[in-house]
């Protein structure tokens, strides 16, 4: 894995080899360039835009390295709601299109 403030945001693994080392895709923020391959400068502040850009990565183990408890994001505090229908609408709703079809 990564130290907690890295460059780098995993966002994907894909493969892992008899060494441990671990094929992954992560996430790096670069200065935006243009065609010309010059960094884009924001006309309101003087800063570079930045973006972010998918990289391959491989990832080693590190001898006597330890696991660390890195800050997480806070939980969102709303919960999601999706569209549920009860069954007996569901049949009904069936029921009313077979029907149309049939007669109409």
């Amino acid at each position: 894995m990564t130290e907690c403030n890295s460059i780098y945001e995993i966002v994907s693994t894909s493969a892992i080899n008899n060494a441990g080392q671990i094929a992954a895709t992560a996430l790096k923020t670069v200065d935006t360039r243009d065609y010309k391959g010059e960094i884009v400068i924001d006309p309101s502040t003087g800063e570079a835009y930045q973006e972010q850009v998918a990289v391959a990565v491989l990832l080693s183990p590190i001898d006597g390295g330890e696991l660390e408890e890195c800050a997480t994001e806070d939980e969102p505090d709303y919960k999601r709601k999706g569209l549920s229908l009860p069954v007996s609408f569901t049949i009904l709703l069936s029921g009313l299109i077979a029907i149309r079809r049939k007669f109409l």
